[in-house]
């Protein structure tokens, strides 16, 4: 997605923080939440946070990482409050949970969890970061995405 298409999108998106406003506190964490957000969704190979604030308009590495790393909002509850939306806007009456993990392949062995294991997105053992991720499916409608864990494989 490029920046264009990005701001045809921005009412939905600002949508979408507001679910989650209370949790997030301060109006900064908010700020900084919807650049954080806008970064990952933009065109770019590296998803890091020096790359994504060089892309984006009014993007301040320093105040982003520290969005990320040191803002005291709680994680849990975003979670359940991801689940309690989705559930109202879905209707869920019939669906199923389904356990499965993504992949993804890493160059390099810094970030963590990352170790030689099967990786799903290339068919083979190579150096990636597994998630293991819980979903919410129903036939014939969207599926969503209620909880994710990073798995750190024993070194």
């Amino acid at each position: 997605m490029d920046l264009e298409q990005l701001n045809s999108i921005r009412e939905q998106l600002n949508e979408w923080i507001n679910v989650f406003k209370a949790n997030l506190g301060r109006s900064e964490r908010v700020h900084w939440c919807r650049l954080y957000i806008s970064g990952l969704i933009l065109d770019g190979e590296r998803k890091s946070i020096e790359p994504m604030a060089k892309r984006l308009p009014g993007g301040n590495e320093q105040a982003i990482q520290q969005f990320v790393n040191q803002s005291p909002w709680d994680h849990a509850a975003m979670q359940q409050q991801l689940a309690q939306h989705m559930a109202q806007s879905m209707g869920v009456k019939k669906g199923v949970l389904v356990l499965d993990d993504t992949s993804l392949p890493k160059k390099g062995k810094f970030s963590v969890g990352v170790a030689r294991q099967y990786c799903g997105a290339l068919g083979k053992i190579a150096n990636c970061q597994s998630i293991v991720t819980w979903h919410y499916c129903e036939k014939g409608k969207e599926h969503f995405p209620i909880l994710g864990e990073l798995f750190l494989p024993q070194s």
